[in-house]
């Protein structure tokens, strides 16, 4: 029988490193909102959509006319784009349409929660700490197969 250990963690930022997460999280918050916009103005006024790559290059465009995107990860911005794409395969399989992003929708302070449904509490740390318990264990066994 095997025994699995997990280490449960949890980061306090100090002011200057939880400054650069909102900007962070506010930029890459900006770039979708705005590739989902234009993507969608793209589409009504001419039928035609805007490329995962068409987006990347417009980066530096947006760069320049916000400055303060260069004060975050390039590969956050890059990584929204993804995001983005990722969203609209979903739309076209589920057709749940990407939604645009606001500072308000996820509430990270709040650790616990109870289900409407089943009104079961659940806490987030732990249930985070038992996905990545999970991710482990099936990255690991596909190694040694």
């Amino acid at each position: 029988m095997k025994i699995y250990k997990a280490y449960k963690f949890r980061l306090y930022p100090n002011e200057a490193q939880q400054e650069l997460i909102n900007k962070t999280l506010g930029s890459t918050r900006f770039v979708y909102n705005m590739m989902l916009y234009e993507k969608e103005k793209l589409y009504k006024e001419n039928k035609i959509t805007k490329s995962k790559k068409d987006c990347i290059k417009e980066l530096p465009l947006l760069k320049q006319t916000y400055p303060w995107l260069m004060e975050v990860d390039s590969m956050a911005l890059a990584t929204t784009i993804f995001d983005l794409e990722n969203a609209f395969r979903n739309f076209y399989r589920t057709k749940n349409y990407p939604k645009y992003k606001d500072k308000y929708s996820k509430n990270l302070n709040k650790r616990k929660w109870t289900c409407s449904k089943c009104n079961n509490e659940n806490d987030r740390d732990i249930n985070a700490a038992i996905n990545i318990m999970w991710e482990g264990l099936i990255n690991n066994t596909k190694l040694f197969r």
